[in-house]
């Protein structure tokens, strides 16, 4: 990626990497199914010119990993295990540190009949830090921030509990999420109050923090003949994040949000119709501005000119209205609104 100043190049991002995982398949032993695997990928990375804020860099991560299922009905368990080993290296600043993290799963879900199902996982998963949160220091124009990373930053740990309840058959189908994670050295970017190159310093931290939240979503089917199919659907999310060593909100959290809307399907055309609202988010960190809240009406209408062939020519309308949106998770959203009324003309074809 190279940056043009005045339409000359200015700084370029090199970026270079390869990713492989190979999973082997158990054959099923009565109720008990699973896999094995391996997963390893290596990433280069150089940043060259004023704008550089990360040395060069490699990181490399190899993990082995199980995942099991067995079945007990109406009773389901499942458990997953991986191990991982991830080193980051800056030859130039003479940096050079290794991570070992371990995440494991649980889970058990129970069918009730009619299609209901519930469901309950818990999980204690590790990650390391990257190399931006450890080796960052200098301007990133892309958030008009001077981030500085902290090479001594440790491994996050997460403990989470979720809970489900999911309907999948009947006139109406949907699910409910209820989520909650406790982490220990959770790894996030705040701002200090100060500047630097008369930009706001992002400090790369880690703090205790809890987040939780729910989502809920549904469908049902209005009409269905031979000739249209009528459909209905609807979601909410929300999640609050609180930076448990001082009680206070974690920075860009996305606020509560809910969605509501209509498809309509023939033989060779499908049309859909939503609307996407996003509430107030007045819990800010420090130094950080509310956003308000945004109603965005969006469309599209799927053409398959070709019966027979995976062929698909897609228009979308994205914000109708144009409205003006500001999402809370955005660095930029006190001087740069999401984009306004957005036509996109695209042809799909799989083969």
């Amino acid at each position: 990626h190279t940056e043009l100043e005045n339409g000359e190049p200015g700084t370029q991002f090199l970026n270079k990497g390869w990713e492989g995982r190979v999973e082997l398949v158990q054959r099923a032993v009565g109720n008990l199914s699973g896999a094995v695997g391996v997963q390893a990928s290596s990433r280069n990375f150089k940043a060259i010119g004023e704008e550089a804020f990360v040395p060069p860099s490699d990181t490399d991560q190899m993990g082995v990993f199980t995942l099991q299922r067995l079945d007990l009905p109406p009773f389901a368990l499942e458990g997953g295990v991986r191990l991982e080993r991830q080193t980051v290296q800056a030859a130039s600043i003479d940096f050079d540190r290794d991570f070992t993290t371990v995440s494991v799963s649980a889970g058990a879900s129970r069918q009730l009949g009619e299609g209901w199902m519930t469901g309950i996982s818990l999980s204690r998963t590790e990650r390391a830090p990257n190399a931006e949160e450890l080796l960052s220091e200098g301007a990133h124009l892309a958030t008009s921030t001077y981030e500085r990373g902290d090479g001594t930053l440790g491994k996050e740990t997460g403990l989470g509990v979720e809970a489900t309840l999911k309907k999948t058959g009947g006139p109406v189908t949907g699910a409910v999420n209820l989520f909650l994670t406790d982490y220990d050295k959770y790894i996030y970017e705040r701002l200090t109050g100060a500047e630097e190159d008369g930009l706001p310093v992002a400090q790369f931290s880690a703090t205790d923090a809890r987040f939780w939240g729910f989502e809920v979503e549904a469908e049902t089917t209005v009409l269905r003949n031979d000739q249209v199919t009528v459909t209905l659907d609807g979601g909410l999310d929300y999640v609050r994040a609180t930076d448990r060593d001082n009680n206070t909100p974690l920075p860009r959290i996305p606020a509560l949000s809910a969605r509501a809307g209509v498809g309509v399907e023939l033989a060779t055309v499908a049309a859909r119709f939503e609307g996407v609202w996003t509430g107030k988010q007045k819990r800010t960190a420090d130094f950080e501005l509310p956003t308000d809240s945004s109603m965005v009406f969006n469309a599209s209408l799927d053409w398959h000119p070709l019966p027979e062939q995976d062929i698909t020519l897609l228009l979308e309308v994205r914000n109708l209205t144009d409205e003006e949106v500001r999402l809370a998770t955005s660095f930029l959203k006190d001087v740069l609104p999401q984009p306004g009324r957005d036509f996109r003309l695209s042809l799909r074809a799989g083969f």
